[in-house]
């Protein structure tokens, strides 16, 4: 079974194949339209014109107008203009073959294009539900890690104002006064003062206005 790399590698060599075929045709074309067919069509149209001269000699001739010479030098050019006419159609020819030749290997290579891209759709989109799994895994491990940090908040606010408590308490009593004295004023906001717990409304709030904030950032809004 391929690899991502392998079929990441695959599509980017076809890309490159295609690409390079579609220079070649345009190549080709260029030549074609620049030489081949302009020579053809020189060579074919100076065909035409002396074999106009030879029918043109050919009717003198019957009149008995004969001249051997010029008809054996329209003859050796007609042969010649016809080796040429020969010769460049051949090239041309075989430029032509050249190029359905490239116009079928390039629409192979296209006709190959949706499997490769699918084949890499296909591991993408398996990555994206691996990374589901991750982002699910971090929302627990987050949710998680919340629960045990408002546990902490909650152990620490119960332990210091106990501890605060007791130690109010005892100072009290070390100065000969009942902790509910109205001398030492309300213990309970006494120690509350001492311990420092966390507001766990005012937390609340503050992380629902900051997630409230990052969810609007997010959608758009």
């Amino acid at each position: 079974m391929e690899t991502r790399h392998e079929v990441e590698q695959a599509l980017k060599d076809l890309d490159g194949k295609i690409s390079r075929i579609k220079d070649k045709i345009v190549d080709l074309d260029a030549q074609i339209k620049r030489t081949s067919l302009d020579d053809v069509e020189r060579i074919d149209a100076e065909l035409v014109t002396l074999k106009n001269q030879y029918y043109e000699l050919q009717a003198r001739e019957l009149l008995g107008e004969f001249d051997a010479k010029q008809k054996k030098e329209l003859e050796d050019k007609i042969q010649t203009a016809e080796r040429q006419l020969k010769t460049e159609g051949g090239r041309l020819q075989n430029l032509l073959g050249i190029r359905h030749a490239l116009e079928a290997e390039l629409k192979k290579s296209q006709a190959l294009l949706p499997q490769y891209q699918a084949n890499l759709e296909r591991f993408e989109f398996e990555s994206l539900r691996q990374e589901r799994q991750n982002l699910v895994r971090s929302i627990h491990e987050a949710t998680r890690n919340l629960e045990t940090l408002f546990d902490r908040i909650t152990e620490y606010n119960l332990s210091s104002m106990a501890l605060a408590s007791r130690l109010l308490e005892r100072d009290y009593e070390a100065r000969g006064f009942a902790a509910s004295s109205p001398v030492n004023g309300n213990l309970k906001d006494k120690a509350h003062q001492l311990a420092q717990p966390f507001d766990l409304n005012q937390i609340k709030n503050a992380l629902a206005q900051t997630l409230s904030e990052i969810i609007s950032k997010n959608l758009g809004g």
